[in-house]
């Protein structure tokens, strides 16, 4: 049977594996087909190609956003040339890796469920499929890259963190004296310090990455609360007499007796007294979490405070070395360069009228893509028309605005339970319903992290700003699609069927407005469903 599983295993491992690699091919074909065959310019390409090419020019002009995202396109123009594919192709190739990202970032939250594999690829073909994600990537824009980065961020403090929790694992009941070779050996702080620089590099696109911060606290509390339930009752009273009880000799030693070690072996205690008459007392596993926790602060202050700054801080020395050579003068240039952002982004006004911006939209009507970008129009001959319109998969929005919705009425039905046991019964509630979803903690705190914030700015915003809150929707919408396959029966498998069908039959339906295909004009107001996305 042993030999069955790890070939089951083997087996599921290489089809997710296969699966990501469909997921990226997929991405890459559509992101990079005629990636030049649009316009030249589009959108805010008229921008960002500009300032990368002032940048090799040695001429930075200013931009209301750090220079990061610059840099990238200033890359491909040096390699092909100031032209469509020179300012585009670095884009589509980033771009063509968020979903293959987002199926490591669900396989890496779901460590602990046999559903990750499906789970994860579900979440992986849906980013593939959203129209927004797909025309973000295909032009000289850099909102890609700060999804990106800020994706690549989250991965890493998975993989610290459960780095961490494999060191302390491994280091058992040893001595304590070995544990910095056991926390060197597991590598977990080098993840740590990855998430820092990727983070620190959202942040540098644009300063809306700093949200993905919230996400990464909460992998932080997600595995310390593990780690605090799994912790070993620690006993510290050595003057153990043999003729007490179990639970005797735990009220004598000042602990109470956890739920995780509801028994405690007498022939571990008076091994323990042996050891203390030898004075080599042994080291349990309470006292080496405790030393590797404060291990993990330390890193967590140098990789996750320290480092993000210090990449912030390095993404703007080539752009004030232009401006302004002189050592003495880059802080007072970097402060000014703030100042100027700052007020340009206070300058944008509320977007309440047409006047600023025709396609200036409110935070709340992302979620239901009311308000799509039109990046480019043009009438071609014989009646056909070329349309690029920023417009994310309807119904994927829909699916996953009503997922998040769920997600939502779960963590209050959890917390309303545990609070009518406590104050209603007087007893806590049953494990299951005490234990902390932070799955969906994760989901619905890092969206909200990305979307609310929006709705206390006064500037003009746009449908695009939505891009890394939904992402999140997407996972929501692929655990609740695979739950409904694994555990809805017959009718399950349905609604999970129609699912995945309505979102890519969507997704090519409105293929021809994501990659600027000439279509008649009917068809064009046939792909138009409301006036709001003309």
């Amino acid at each position: 049977m042993r030999a069955i599983w790890i070939s089951f295993k083997h087996k599921s491992q290489l089809h997710f594996r296969l699966g990501i690699v469909a997921i990226v091919l997929i991405s890459l074909l559509t992101r990079f087909w005629q990636l030049e065959g649009v316009a030249e310019i589009v959108f805010d390409e008229v921008y960002y190609p500009e300032y990368a090419q002032a940048y090799l020019n040695g001429l930075p002009q200013f931009d209301a956003h750090p220079p990061l995202g610059k840099y990238l396109i200033a890359l491909g123009i040096q390699l092909f040339g100031y032209n469509p594919i020179g300012y585009r192709w670095v884009t589509a190739l980033v771009g063509s890796l968020v979903p293959g990202l987002t199926c490591c970032l669900v396989y890496e939250l779901a460590h602990q469920r046999r559903d990750r594999h499906s789970w994860a690829l579900l979440a992986g073909l849906f980013t593939a499929c959203d129209g927004l994600l797909l025309v973000e990537s295909r032009y000289g824009l850099i909102n890609i890259f700060m999804v990106a980065f800020g994706l690549l961020s989250q991965i890493c403090i998975f993989k610290a963190m459960q780095g961490w929790a494999l060191a302390n694992q491994a280091l058992g009941d040893r001595n304590i004296k070995a544990m910095p070779i056991e926390l060197r050996r597991s590598c977990w702080w080098l993840w740590l310090m990855a998430a820092g620089i990727f983070l620190g590099a959202a942040v540098a696109v644009k300063w809306n990455g700093m949200a993905y911060g919230v996400g990464i606290l909460i992998i932080l509390a997600m595995f310390w609360d593990s780690a605090y339930r799994s912790r070993p009752t620690r006993i510290t009273d050595r003057s153990i007499n043999p003729k007490l009880s179990d639970r005797q000799q735990l009220r004598r030693s000042g602990y109470k007796l956890s739920q995780s070690h509801s028994k405690i072996d007498r022939k571990t205690l008076r091994q323990d007294q042996v050891d203390q008459q030898n004075n080599q007392p042994r080291q349990l596993i309470g006292a080496n979490l405790i030393y590797s926790q404060r291990s993990l602060l330390i890193c967590i202050i140098l990789g996750l405070m320290i480092m993000p700054l210090a990449i912030y801080g390095l993404a703007w020395l080539p752009h004030l070395q232009l401006l302004q050579p002189s050592a003495d003068s880059s802080l007072l240039s970097l402060l000014s360069q703030h100042t100027k952002i700052w007020a340009f982004h206070q300058g944008l006004g509320n977007g309440a009228t047409a006047k600023i911006h025709p396609y200036c939209s409110r935070w709340w009507s992302w979620i239901f893509t009311l308000r799509p970008i039109a990046y480019f129009y043009e009438e071609l001959p014989n009646g056909l028309v070329r349309d690029v319109t920023a417009l994310g998969n309807p119904f994927l929005y829909w699916l996953g605005a009503i997922a998040i919705f769920l997600m939502i009425a779960l963590l209050i039905h959890r917390l309303w339970t545990n609070l009518e046991y406590k104050l209603v019964y007087g007893l806590p509630a049953p494990r299951p319903w005490r234990q902390i979803p932070w799955l969906v903690i994760y989901m619905v705190g890092s969206f909200a992290a990305h979307l609310l914030p929006w709705g206390l700015s006064d500037r003009c915003t746009f449908l695009y700003l939505y891009m890394p809150a939904s992402i999140y929707a997407f996972m929501a919408i692929a655990l609740i699609t695979d739950w409904c396959w694994r555990q809805g029966g017959r009718s399950g498998r349905l609604i999970s069927s129609a699912i995945v069908i309505a979102i890519v039959w969507a997704f090519i339906h409105w293929l021809p407005i994501y990659l600027g295909w000439p279509i008649s004009a009917a068809k064009f107001r046939s792909l138009m469903w409301f006036d709001s996305w003309i």
